[in-house]
């Protein structure tokens, strides 16, 4: 909902052109289709009597019933779950275990553990509580899911506004604030007197299981990727475009409309953290723009955030230099992809069920030449007459890198084929004819 407070004289034309723009805005996004922009509703805050709560309620009442859920069946025995959710939620509880609400229910109503389950999972799927089947969150459920919000948010807040700084633990914010690092010890001490406390250890799993922080498995601390504000050296960046002079192959996520969210960068980045940051001491660097992983001795990856972009690299690495690593190419941009679909579930929940994968906010693209920051997307490469980048006209670096990606690509020849083939061809010539 917006809310635009204008005096009696801007009413006319700067309304308008407020709406204009939104329309302008939009026009070419995918989130167009989600926005509602008519009708528009005016409404004199003078005027107690004026307000059109009818009409707000009949649109708000036919966009509900546009939407692909509505009419859907459900069992009528979860109304009574509904019911006693929404009571203890008014009451204030933020957390109930699951064996509570069968004790409640078993006796009068006949609920069975899977039923609440099932209820859970739904309600989950609309974001309306959290409740997760992992073998170690599976006894609770979050009744408030801003809760953990605000659990989170008494760690990355402003500084000027906290309340819980003092001497003994300014170092550790400074590590929180620069370095991402969050500390037990600061946790203990930010949420003593919270209501936090009383389920500390179950809200830091969930706040991992978001891969909104990340548990370090090597020290007692945990990562929390949107607060580093350490920017990566040039340097480094430097290194790592130009290694694709010697085949350094990678691809990249670029989002549409220019816009790559910060949360879906900072939490791809700590999912990384949590598959490669372990005991084995491999070396790990973390930045506000490029994180970089040893994922086992000598193999690298390096995710980077360019604009809208994140950039992904995967190498081997020693003091001789780089090389092009195909085996921890195809396992990381696996391993990335599947962290966008889980991520992106919320957005393709909100689709028409025919959704495509091109419908996606992001496009993915794949090194095309040696040359730096050269990247060709699915339709160029399938396009390709032969296999030579179709910006530079060098040979493409690695075809088995494009073909991984988009699949393989049937009846386009190597430059050197067409010599093997040309012999083959008068092979048949002379045999068939007998010309020489």
């Amino acid at each position: 909902m917006l809310v635009i407070f204008l005096n009696q004289e801007e009413k006319g034309a700067s309304l308008w052109m407020i709406f204009q723009k939104l329309e302008a805005y939009f026009r070419r996004s995918v989130q167009r289709q989600h926005l509602v922009i008519n009708p528009r509703y005016f409404v004199d805050a003078r005027d107690s009597e004026g307000v059109p709560f009818d009409l707000l309620r009949q649109c708000v009442m036919e966009i509900a019933e546009s939407l692909p859920d509505w009419g859907l069946l459900i069992p009528h025995k979860w109304v009574v779950l509904e019911n006693l959710i929404a009571d203890w939620r008014s009451s204030g509880t933020k957390v109930v275990s699951i064996d509570k609400l069968q004790s409640k229910l078993s006796n009068e109503f006949h609920f069975q553990r899977q039923e609440i389950e099932d209820f859970l999972i739904f309600q989950h799927s609309y974001s309306k509580i959290l409740y997760f089947k992992d073998s170690h969150l599976h006894d609770n459920v979050i009744l408030d899911p801003c809760w953990v919000i605000d659990a989170l948010s008494s760690f990355i807040t402003d500084e000027r506004t906290r309340p819980y700084s003092t001497e003994s633990n300014l170092t550790e914010w400074e590590n929180l604030r620069e370095r991402g690092k969050l500390s037990k010890n600061l946790i203990d001490d930010v949420w003593r007197n919270s209501d936090f406390v009383h389920f500390q250890a179950y809200l830091l799993d969930v706040l991992c299981r978001l891969d909104l922080i990340t548990r370090s498995k090597s020290e007692d601390f945990f990562y929390v990727p949107s607060m580093v504000t350490d920017k990566c050296p040039d340097q480094i960046v430097h290194d790592i475009f130009s290694s694709t002079e010697v085949g350094l192959v990678s691809f990249k996520i670029s989002f549409k409309n220019n816009f790559l969210p910060p949360a879906i960068y900072n939490r791809i980045v700590a999912a990384f953290i949590s598959m490669f940051e372990n005991s084995l001491h491999l070396k790990m660097q973390l930045f506000g723009n490029c994180a970089i992983f040893e994922l086992s001795r000598n193999r690298w990856t390096t995710l980077y955030k360019n604009g809208h972009e994140i950039l992904v690299f995967t190498y081997i690495g020693d003091r001789r230099g780089r090389a092009a690593d195909l085996k921890a190419f195809r396992s990381v941009y696996s391993i990335t992809l599947d962290c966008l679909r889980d991520l992106l579930k919320i957005y393709s929940a909100f689709q028409n069920p025919s959704v495509r994968q091109s419908d996606l906010p992001f496009h993915v693209l794949c090194q095309g030449c040696r040359k730096p920051n050269c990247y060709i997307s699915e339709k160029v490469f399938r396009d390709l007459d032969f296999y030579r980048c179709p910006h530079h006209g060098d040979f493409l670096c690695s075809v088995e890198a494009l073909e991984d990606i988009f699949g393989e690509k049937v009846g386009v020849l190597l430059v050197q084929d067409y010599s093997i083939l040309f012999h083959k061809i008068m092979s048949v010539l002379v045999n068939v004819f007998g010309y020489d």
